[in-house]
């Protein structure tokens, strides 16, 4: 439980009413820290509530988060994650504060009262920024809006561009959508932060295979559609094997790493597949 100090300035005109005000909300406060610890919800909420009345300068930012945990000791999560949340708005930028919040949404199942929250941060404390993108990442993330997502992991990434979870999910977001390109870009940026990411070792393996795969159909079909002479037979298995022997070593190679840690049946089918390929054209 976070107790708040109470500070008293040297006013000179009016001395008795503030050192009285101050006393009552600082006994105020104290009888809720009392009640929480005796898990007395009702009676701590009230206390802390009489307190923050008193805090007119709104900075009290404990007292506020101790209203949270009664209110989540009274199961009340909507009120809890508003208390969470006016701390925040208060000054508090405890990560304890904002995994309340989550743990208090997560338990209503409103993904939307979490967004909502963190949109009204972000407008009143956009110095909080970084943090609270990487928040509604998160939060776009779980209800698949991959705009949204994409557009708030940018955001980040432009303050801190080393940031690996983030990288490594805005390239998984691209992969799903086959925007391979961006995918590439985001996950090899990702490989050089941490090259051991089985996820990121076996989706950039596989965007790889696949595009492979995509080029030497569209070799076939140019081939197919046109006139089948030698000529155009041996350009097709020229830039066929072009395509394989670029693609196919990296592939194996990624691939070959993430199923030291996944040991996937149908990975290991793959990587012999191409390893016959190369070992075809090495004779």
């Amino acid at each position: 439980m976070k107790m708040m100090k109470y500070f008293m300035l040297p006013v000179a005109c009016g001395l008795f009413a503030f050192n009285s005000m101050a006393q009552t909300l600082v006994e105020f406060a104290n009888a809720g820290d009392k009640a929480l610890s005796e898990s007395n919800y009702a009676e701590a909420v009230d206390n802390y509530l009489k307190a923050l009345e008193l805090d007119t300068d709104k900075i009290d930012y404990t007292t506020a988060y101790n209203l949270g945990l009664a209110y989540e000791g009274m199961s009340d999560n909507k009120s809890a994650m508003d208390a969470f949340k006016n701390s925040i708005l208060m000054g508090n930028d405890e990560r304890a504060a904002y995994n309340k919040m989550k743990s208090n949404s997560d338990a209503m199942k409103c993904n939307e009262c979490l967004e909502t929250a963190y949109l009204e941060i972000l407008e009143k404390k956009p110095e909080n920024s970084l943090y609270i993108n990487e928040r509604l990442f998160y939060v776009y993330t779980a209800k698949k809006d991959n705009d949204a997502a994409l557009e708030a992991g940018k955001k980040v990434l432009c303050e801190n561009p080393e940031n690996f979870a983030i990288v490594k999910n805005v390239g998984l977001i691209y992969s799903s959508t086959n925007k391979s390109d961006s995918a590439v870009h985001y996950l090899e940026k990702a490989m050089t932060l941490k090259d051991s990411d089985a996820t990121v070792n076996k989706t950039l393996g596989l965007i790889y295979f696949k595009t492979c795969e995509a080029k030497v159909k569209a070799e076939t079909q140019k081939y197919e559609k046109g006139k089948k002479d030698s000529s155009a037979y041996n350009s097709m298995m020229y830039n066929r094997q072009s395509h394989e022997k670029s693609y196919y070593p990296k592939a194996i190679k990624l691939l070959s790493s993430a199923n030291a840690t996944l040991n996937d049946p149908e990975i290991t089918k793959l990587i012999s597949k191409m390893n016959s390929v190369m070992s075809a054209y090495n004779k």
